[in-house]
C-alpha cells in the first residue's frame, strides 16, 4: 500500500512538473518553456504500475493454496484470483502504447493510451467483483453434491461405527439437536369480553344481562 500510494503521488507530480513553466504543458507558445522526456516518464510509471499489479496478483496465491479445504475449491479460488492476469496483460499493452506516443502531436497519439489506461482499472474492478457473483453461477458440475448426500446417508446408517473422515481431515459430528428445534405450542383458545357478551345476550334473561353488565371487567375464562 505504501508503494502504491508513493507511486500515485510521484506520477501526479511527474505529470505536472515535467514541463516548466507549468502552463507549458498545454501552451507551447510560451517563450523559454521546456519539457523533460515525457515518453520515458510515462513509460517508467507504466512499468512500476505493472510491477505492483503482479505483486498484488501473487501475494494471495500461497495462502490460498495452503487453505484446508477440498482441492477443487482451492483450485477454483486460485483461478478466480488468477483472473487478475488479464489486468497485467492490459497494463503491458499500455506500456507499449505509452512508449510510442508523440507528445508533439498528442491529440493523434493519445487515444490508444487513454483506452488502455481506462480499460485497466475497469477490468480490475470487474475481476474483483467476480467472487461475489458465485450465487449467480450456481452449483458447478464439479461440486460433489450427490456424493455429499451419499456420505451423509452412509454415516447415519453406520452411526454405531467409527465416524467418517473426509479427505480434508474433518469428522462429521453426529449431534442430536432435536431438543433444540422450534416446535408449535399447540392449539390455543382465546375469548374476549365482546364475544362472551354476544353469546350470552342471545339466550340470557334480562336479569342475567344486568348481572353481566354489573360485573363487567371481572370475567375470567379458563381454557
Amino acid at each position: 500500500m505504501v508503494i502504491i500510494v508513493a507511486w500515485t503521488i510521484a506520477t501526479i507530480l511527474a505529470g505536472c512538473l515535467i514541463c516548466r513553466p507549468f502552463a507549458y504543458n498545454w501552451d507551447k507558445s510560451i517563450p523559454g518553456g521546456s519539457c523533460g522526456d515525457q515518453v520515458t516518464s510515462f513509460t517508467i510509471t507504466g512499468v512500476i504500475n505493472l510491477v505492483t499489479d503482479v505483486m498484488v496478483l501473487l501475494l494471495p496465491m500461497r495462502p490460498l493454496y495452503q487453505l484446508q479445504m477440498a482441492t477443487y475449491k482451492r483450485v477454483t479460488l486460485v483461478a478466480v484470483f488468477g483472473l487478475g492476469t488479464f489486468t497485467c496483460i492490459v497494463s503491458a499493452f499500455r506500456i507499449s502504447v505509452l512508449s510510442s506516443m508523440d507528445f508533439t502531436d498528442i491529440t493523434y497519439t493519445i487515444p490508444k493510451a487513454n483506452i488502455f489506461s481506462g480499460l485497466e482499472p475497469c477490468l480490475a474492478v470487474v475481476l474483483a467483483c467476480v467472487p461475489l457473483m458465485h450465487p449467480l453461477l450456481g452449483r458447478s458440475a464439479a461440486t460433489p453434491h450427490a456424493s455429499g448426500k451419499k456420505k451423509s446417508s452412509n454415516a447415519e446408517s453406520k452411526s454405531s461405527g467409527p465416524k467418517a473422515v473426509s479427505d480434508d481431515g474433518f469428522e462429521r459430528l453426529d449431534d442430536d439437536t432435536s431438543h433444540l428445534w422450534l416446535k408449535p405450542m399447540g392449539l390455543q383458545h382465546r375469548a374476549d369480553e365482546s364475544d362472551l357478551q354476544e353469546t350470552i345476550t342471545g339466550d340470557a334473561s334480562e336479569g342475567d344481562q344486568e348481572s353481566l353488565h354489573r360485573h363487567r371487567g371481572n370475567i375470567g375464562i379458563a381454557t
